[in-house]
This record gives structure tokens, sequence and C-alpha cells, in this order.
């Protein structure tokens, strides 16, 4: 890929007239990974993401060791990252030497802040609140004078001052915040910035590149782990049927040996093995077709000598039907182009499947853009004792924060198999809760009304799939059993609308096409604990 990219910079093409497509997004994120660590320019989702800027994991690391001063690997950790800041290498025997240390140290802590020249003791450290710290290594490691990567930790910026704006000021709870989304913590994509796109076949439609690379062209074609909905609507099994009531559909994998035993769901299996089969001609097609001048496709070929399986896995990929293309239709080159020869020139074979006389490479044209050093100046101050703030600013935040309690009551909720079961486990399985969920949940649970829905014995089931008639897929909150009847309870946060109640109306209608004898639905609003019911 690398060789690729050389040689079409040196025919005149820019970083930004290049695409890198894949089918899967592990080997866009490799070829992500791979191309930056050795100095290009990349645009990628995961180039995006704010947790693979280096000046973010200085800062997280730092948050890290705070909450566990302890931890030997995370402070190593984070030296090895205040050294990478400075284009510096620590060598083996310094790691030694810093190990020996700090297990001589009361605070691992306390060692990382020595071997960064940071004057400042541990207790003095420890008084920072989270954004305070944030602004102390950000001032501290000058990183809004880096070169690149201030946008990311602006990114992080608003990403704190939101979570301690709306959850919670505690470091612990914003780790573990961190942790859960960080997969979806993304800066916006720079107009304008000349670099390499580096993107999925299927997010690549309907947009063209001047020049478009297509490694690990070798994707099955064959269904494997794929699962589909089989109608067993015609199948007569005395098994699919239970009180009158007959099984319409079940869930299993496309490539099952034990379907070929039942006509009815093999021919729903081959025509599902056609349609993948088709799904990747078309990724393909679409990958092969974003290219406007140049096309480079890179695929591999098993040795003879190479295990069954691999061989097996080769003819049920693409790469058979791109190779047998090549044999058919052009000719092969016995001397590789100059820009490919290397270590593996001997295992390689290329073929030019077409070429276009008198080509005119056309690059996307850039603006002189001039880089201009602005020092940006971080200083802390004493945190204020008062803060004031518009009422119209207060109304928005606190709007914000009471739907997103009551996402997070949701979704405590819908762990709790009662009241009882509540009353057992708040300390133990619970105690991750803060103060203020603790007491919604308390509040509903010792209600006279809302307790009478959480009692342990009436559950039924939580959050399950229905599937209905129609193939569509309902998900009721919570459905007990109470004098006989099933009752439907739903969970709900944020103004009231009628398609709630159309909503739950349709969980009914469901539930009585299974033979339950269905009782009055309760839609609970989570925002302030009122109920309707339906």
């Amino acid at each position: 890929v690398v060789n690729q990219i050389e040689e079409n910079l040196r025919l005149g093409f820019s970083f930004a007239d290049i695409a890198i497509l894949t089918r899967k997004n592990k080997h866009a994120r490799f070829l992500a990974i791979q191309l930056k660590e050795k100095g290009y320019p990349v645009i990628s989702s995961d180039s995006l993401l704010i947790h693979y800027s280096n000046l973010v994991s200085i800062i997280i690391a730092f948050l890290k060791l705070k909450a566990n001063p302890q931890n030997e690997f995370l402070a190593l950790e984070l030296l090895f990252q205040t050294l990478a800041l400075k284009n510096e290498l620590i060598t083996p025997e310094q790691v030694a030497d810093i190990k020996l240390e700090m297990k001589r140290s009361a605070s691992n802590l306390e060692q990382v802040l020595q071997f960064v020249d940071w004057p400042i003791t541990v207790d003095e450290f420890n008084e920072y609140t989270i954004i305070q710290t944030v602004y102390a290594v950000i001032d501290r490691f000058e990183l809004f004078n880096q070169s690149e990567g201030a946008e990311y930790v602006l990114k992080l910026l608003d990403v704190i001052q939101e979570f301690l704006m709306t959850k919670s000021e505690d470091l612990n709870e914003f780790l573990t915040f961190y942790e859960a989304n960080k997969g979806t913590i993304t800066i916006s994509s720079p107009e304008g910035f000349n670099a390499i796109t580096i993107t999925s076949i299927h997010k690549s439609k309907g947009l063209e590149y001047s020049v478009v690379i297509v490694p690990f062209a070798n994707w099955t074609h064959q269904a494997k782990h794929e699962r589909i909905w089989y109608n067993l609507s015609d199948s007569k099994f005395s098994e699919l049927e239970l009180n009158e009531h007959k099984l319409l559909y079940t869930y299993g994998k496309v490539a099952a040996k034990e379907i070929n035993e039942v006509s009815e769901l093999k021919s729903q299996s081959v025509q599902e093995r056609h349609s993948i089969f088709l799904d990747s001609l078309n990724m393909m097609y679409v990958a092969f077709t974003r290219a406007k001048q140049r096309l480079h496709i890179l695929t591999t070929l098993p040795d003879e000598d190479t295990p069954h399986q691999t061989q097996q896995m080769y003819r049920d990929s693409l790469a058979e039907i791109l190779v047998q293309f090549a044999v058919n239709t052009s000719v092969k080159s016995y001397v590789l182009p100059t820009y490919l020869e290397g270590s593996y020139s001997e295992l390689t074979d290329y073929f030019t499947l077409s070429e276009a006389q008198k080509v005119k490479y056309v690059s996307k044209s850039f603006e002189t853009q001039i880089d201009r050093n602005v020092n940006l100046q971080v200083d802390l101050i004493a945190a204020p004792e008062f803060r004031l703030q518009a009422k119209s600013a207060d109304l928005y935040t606190q709007s914000k924060a009471k739907r997103s309690q009551g996402e997070y009551l949701h979704h405590i909720l819908a762990q709790i198999r009662g009241a009882q079961y509540w009353f057992d486990n708040q300390t133990t399985l619970f105690q991750y809760l803060d103060d203020d969920i603790r007491i919604l949940v308390n509040q509903v649970m010792n209600d006279v009304t809302l307790g009478q829905l959480f009692i342990d014995t009436e559950l039924l089931f939580v959050e399950r799939d229905i599937l209905s008639p129609d193939g569509s897929i309902f998900r009721p909150d919570r459905v007990i059993r109470k004098d006989g009847k099933s009752i439907i309870v739903d969970f709900k946060t944020g103004k009231r609308k009628e398609e709630h109640q159309e909503q739950i109306i349709r969980y009914k209608t469901l539930l009585t096409q299974l033979g339950q004898d269905v009782g009055p639905a309760v839609l609970l609003y989570l925002d302030d604990l009122t109920t309707i019911y339906v």
C-alpha cells in the first residue's frame, strides 16, 4: 500500500486524491494506524476519534493515575507518552531504574511528577478538580502549542464540561463514562485537508476518487456465520405447536447442515446464500467503480503446499474470481514495476488489467495555507465560590440533566426484577449508583402504587424481543402477571406523546395474539414518576 501511495505521489497526485477502501472496519483501522505511524496524513473514522490522539492520551493517563496512584502500568505508560511528546526514547535500563524507585515510593504518581520535573506535590495535585487537572496538564506540557492535535484536546474539554454539568463531578464516574464512549467521541472532519481517505466500501457509495487502492480484496462470498429468520409457516412439525399456537419463525445459521434435511428451510437457505454471493459481487463493483483515473487491487494467492483449509477459504473468496479474471483477460508481467520491488518481489504476481493512453493526471488544488503559531496561555486560579447563570441557560441545563437522569433510571429499572431484589442487592450489585439515582429507585419501590408494578413473584420478563406475525420486533420494558392478567409496563422520558399510547396498544395486541389475557397497560414517565393507564 505504501509503495502504491508513493508511486501516485510521484505521478503528481496529492494525498487527498487517494482513497483506500476496505470491506472490514478492522482493516481500515489497521491501515490508518500503520500509515499515521509512518507519517502519512490520514482521514478515517478512527483518525477522527479523540482517544487516538497522543495529547488526549496524556490527559486521560494523568486522570487514570490520579484515580489509581499505585498502578505501575499506568505510571510507565504515562512516562512513555510524555517522552514521546518530546520525541525522546527511554532505555530498558532507565525503565528498570524507574520500576525500582516505584517499589520504594509510597506513590507511583509521585514518581511520575518527579520524572517530568513537575514542581507540585501529590497532595496539591489531588486537590485539583477534574477540569483543573486537565488544564494543569495542558499548561505543563504546552499541549495547545503542539504542531497538531489541539482540536482533539478542545473536544475532550467539551466532553468533560458537559459531563460535569449533566452527570457527576466524580473522577471515577467520568473515567468509566469515557471508556464506555471513547469509540464514539470524534472531532469534525476537517475541510480542505490534504490527507489520504481510508474508509469502508459501504461508506464510499456515491463518492469518487482519482486514485483508489483496494487492499485485502479476498473477502468471502459464501455464508459463514450469517443468520436469518426462517419462515416455519409451511413446515409440518408437531413439535412447533403448543395449545393451538404454532411457532412461525426461528433464527438460525444460513450454513447449518441440519437445514438441508428440511426442504422448506433448505430453499430459504439457498436463496440467502445467493444473496450473500451477490452482495459480495456488489461490494466489489462499488469498490472498483470509485476510481476516476487509477485503480490498484491487492489480493492474495495460496501456495500449492498451503493447508487444505486455507485453500478452501481462497476458493470461497473474491480472490479466486479476481485472479481467474486477471489470468484470462490480461498478460502477467514477469518484471515488476520499479516501485513494487522489495522483499516480497519473488512472491508477487502483477497484472495490468487496463491502461489508458495519454492520461492527464489532474490533482485537487489546495489554497496555500500559512501555518501560524498561536500561544494560548493557560493559568489556574482558585475555583469560584459561586457562579452566576442566566435563567434560560439554567433551565436548559436542568431540563437536559433531568432527561439524562430519566434515561439512566430507565436503564437501572430494566435490571431490577422487583422491589425485594432491589432491597437485597442495592448495597452490593448496585453499590456504584450515585445518591440521586438511588433515591429515585427507592422512591419507586416504596411508593404504594408504583411498588405494585415491581413485585418480584409477578414478573414475567423484562426487555425481551417479541416477533410479530409480520416479522416486526417489539420490546416492552416490563411485563408482569397480576390477578391472572398480563400487564405491560413501559418506561418513558420527556414529553407525553400520543405515539406512546399507540405503541403500548400495539404491545397489548401482540400479547393477545400470543394467547395472553392482557390487562390495562401502564406508561410510567420517569421524569416525574407519573403513570397513565391504557
